[in-house]
């Protein structure tokens, strides 16, 4: 008889399937509540001690909205460094709880027509030779058409300018104003040539 290990007791049976590929399996779940063709992110197996039941385990991808996506894309590789089922939901729970809540476990002998996957861990693509070309085309171009906004200002303000100074030139005019309130010369008040000058104003 073959004495088991402590890691190989804990050990999940679930492991990445090559270079940040991990787990994934879809099928058909004849006991189900809400969904009936569960596509899971495997974090392990394991048998009920009480019942003695199969069951898989495993996020519900179908739960998760592209952002969950993503985010469970960037930590699935920190996930699987933990060699237990126990450890992978753990830790996944402390670091993305939202995630976490849609742990589920399927009963083997209600799966049927299972099709098996990988989910790809997130990679930050090196950018090539042609990507940093592109990008810096497009870079000039986008400067080529930006209006210098401070210019448009400078000139805006100076043509506000221009049309102040000039209106106040032709309001108070310094001829005009001294014309305008000089007093009437004390010899004519009231005499016809004052009359005729102040008509004439």
């Amino acid at each position: 008889m073959k004495l088991l290990t402590e890691k190989s007791l804990r050990d999940t049976g679930s492991r990445r399937l090559g270079k940040n590929k991990y787990p994934r399996s879809s099928f058909k779940y004849l006991s189900y509540n809400t969904d009936p063709k569960p596509d899971v992110l495997v974090l392990g197996d394991w048998k009920h001690p009480r019942t003695r039941n199969n069951l898989v385990a495993g996020i519900n991808l179908n739960y998760l909205s592209s952002g969950q996506l993503e985010k469970l894309r960037k930590v699935v590789d920190k996930v699987f460094r933990r060699s237990s089922l126990r450890a992978r939901y753990r830790f996944l729970k402390s670091i993305l709880p939202d995630v976490a809540m849609y742990y589920r476990t399927y009963d083997s002998k209600y799966i049927k027509s299972i099709e098996r996957g990988a989910l790809d861990s997130y990679i930050k693509a090196k950018p090539t030779s042609r990507d940093e070309k592109v990008q810096t085309t497009a870079d000039a171009n986008k400067a080529a058409h930006v209006k210098e906004p401070e210019r448009d200002i400078d000139k805006k303000h100076d043509e506000l300018d221009r049309e102040v100074w000039q209106t106040k030139r032709r309001l108070y005019e310094p001829e005009k104003q001294r014309r305008r309130t000089s007093p009437e010369r004390l010899g004519i008040t009231g005499s016809e040539l004052a009359k005729k000058a102040k008509d004439a104003r």
